[in-house]
């Protein structure tokens, strides 16, 4: 009785054998189909840029108030660019008509400057001058000049005193803000043309100390526009 019982069950399991092996491909062939149904994961390629630090030279013209009157200016600024976002340097500015003219102005210093907008081809940035100069502006000068005595025994004179009027050149040492706002078009790497707008505050006597002159602070600032080159940074 158990013999028999004994190859009933080995019958049995010698017919399930390929009913588990054919289900065995089947499972594969589902799995494989899951994974082709899926796109590959891909992943970008990493871009590495080098930021750049260099010397910066940018000659520059421009046109101001001075003394009430339009006015040229011409000199630049020069210093060190650092990550392509920061400037340091020193400028300064002049008029070229300097010793054909009445009128003089000459100032510059340190000059920084904070690229807010550094693109391949288009840029902003604020830029500030601190420091001194120096300007010669005509003063009128009104004197009143006593009649000269007559001699002894002359007739007492009947002329009164009179006023003579004179201009007089007057040299102005001062110091000096200029705050910029510059816009930038790139020709090529190393070559960008820059456009900018301000206006300079010029202030005290920085030698004598004289203390702050409204009306001669209002003649010697003046708003400004400038255009020139960026070369090198």
């Amino acid at each position: 009785m158990i013999g028999a019982r004994a190859a009933v069950a080995g019958v049995f399991v010698i017919a399930l054998l390929p009913v588990g092996a054919a289900a065995q491909p089947a499972l594969d062939a589902t799995a494989s189909s899951t994974d082709a149904a899926q796109p590959p994961t891909t992943q970008g390629p990493m871009i590495v840029e080098r930021v750049h630090s260099g010397f910066l030279i940018a000659p520059e013209v421009k046109a101001t108030e001075f003394d009430k009157r339009a006015k040229p200016l011409v000199g630049g600024t020069a210093g060190w660019v650092a990550a392509e976002t920061f400037f340091i340097g020193g400028g300064g500015y002049w008029l070229p008509e300097k010793g054909h003219s009445d009128r003089e102005l000459a100032y510059g210093g340190v000059v920084l400057q904070w690229f807010v907008l550094n693109g391949d081809r288009f840029g902003l940035s604020a830029r500030g001058l601190l420091g001194g100069g120096s300007a010669t502006l005509p003063e009128t000068v009104t004197q009143i000049v006593a009649p000269t005595p007559v001699g002894r025994g002359a007739p007492p004179t009947t002329l009164q005193p009179r006023t003579v009027t004179t201009t007089v050149r007057v040299r102005d040492d001062f110091v000096v803000a200029e705050p910029e706002v510059n816009a930038r078009l790139a020709f090529s790497k190393n070559l960008r043309l820059a456009l900018g707008a301000g206006y300079r505050f010029a202030g005290a006597d920085w030698r004598r100390f004289r203390g702050f002159d409204r009306g001669r602070s209002d003649r010697l600032s003046g708003a400004t526009a400038s255009i020139g080159l960026q070369i090198g940074g």
